[in-house]
């Protein structure tokens, strides 16, 4: 006797669809990691993915930065505070699955042992390795690496953010070196670090990107002989991390700093020459691996901005001069 489900299966009836509910927590990088993991895997096990940065620290929806660049992805990018909103930014998805997802009780979001008005982000993670059978898996989790570098390459700028980063990037004319350095959360030795530093950029321009104001503000009287450049303006947080959701009092200012958040970072892969520093816990962070990645990728930038290509990933890595890949990689040994 044959088996009913092959009979259906025979007939064209199209498979229970699924999704993949990817809430990153921590900063730009981890963000984008978390992103790639969950995406990667809902290509290979044929699921739609879905979005929900609100926890991120973007604390805001990722479809008001990014899009895809391919428009028939089975993505949804970006779950909104507002029940309309999202509802209809869940439109593309099944019925059935949209109501799966908008279903979901927000506890399972969250540490038990928490008061409501005190709630943490539960670490919530599947094995990536292997197929489930839950209609709806949840990866609401932190942790960097190089998984973000994948991401940029299926990623695009809004228009609205496109054309906002350009308008902040066009007082960056001619040619300049650039160094970013963390110092909030994690505190980097960056007087150490600018003495190296001070001979090497002496008579040029020097664009300084920081998430410490007195970092930029130390650098303008420190290199007497050199130009100090700055993206975007950087609000004095007291020494609080700019990805935490309390160091900014409104949706307003927190959008504001994320605009910054990649300006700076389009600004940093653009630098003729781009110092990485390393904070007390002996690591890259992983905005400089980002900012790294793109100035040695240049190609992605103009993936990031719209640009039309004038050469694919393949080309650019035939026309790279070695000389120039190896004099950044001396530059960096600074650090």
């Amino acid at each position: 006797m044959t088996d009913p489900t092959t009979i259906r299966m025979e007939i064209g009836t199209p498979p229970l669809q699924t999704a993949v509910l990817c809430r990153p927590l921590g900063g730009l990088n981890d963000t984008l990691c978390q992103i790639e993991k969950s995406w990667s895997y809902a290509e290979r096990f044929d699921r739609w993915l879905v979005i929900d940065t609100r926890e991120s620290g973007l604390h805001d929806d990722f479809s008001e930065y990014f899009r895809p660049r391919d428009a028939a992805a089975d993505v949804v990018f970006g779950l909104s505070s507002r029940p309309e909103r999202r509802i209809a930014q869940l439109s593309p998805l099944p019925p059935g699955l949209t109501d799966a997802i908008l279903d979901m009780p927000p506890e399972t979001f969250y540490d038990p042992a928490d008061s409501v008005a005190d709630r943490r982000p539960a670490q919530l993670v599947f094995d990536l390795r292997k197929p489930h059978r839950d209609r709806v898996l949840v990866r609401q989790h932190a942790g960097g690496g190089d998984d973000s570098f994948r991401l940029l390459d299926k990623i695009t700028f809004t228009e609205t953010v496109r054309r906002a980063i350009m308008e902040r990037l066009a007082h960056l004319e001619g040619e300049y070196s650039a160094v970013h350095v963390r110092n909030t959360d994690y505190q980097t030795d960056y007087r150490g670090f600018f003495s190296k530093l001070r001979s090497r950029v002496a008579g040029g321009q020097l664009l300084v990107c920081s998430d410490d104001a007195a970092v930029i503000a130390f650098a303008k009287r420190y290199f007497d002989s050199t130009e100090i450049l700055q993206a975007s303006p950087i609000p004095d947080s007291g020494g609080a991390p700019l990805h935490v959701k309390s160091t900014f009092a409104s949706p307003e200012l927190r959008r504001e700093n994320n605009l910054s958040l990649l300006t700076d970072l389009i600004a940093l892969g653009r630098a003729k020459r781009l110092y990485i520093t390393r904070h007390s816990r002996g690591q890259t962070p992983g905005y400089s691996r980002l900012a790294r990645h793109l100035s040695d990728n240049r190609y992605v930038i103009n993936g990031l901005l719209g640009v039309s290509l004038y050469e694919t990933p393949r080309w650019h890595w035939r026309r790279k001069a070695w000389w120039d890949s190896l004099r950044r990689r001396a530059d960096r040994l600074i650090a």
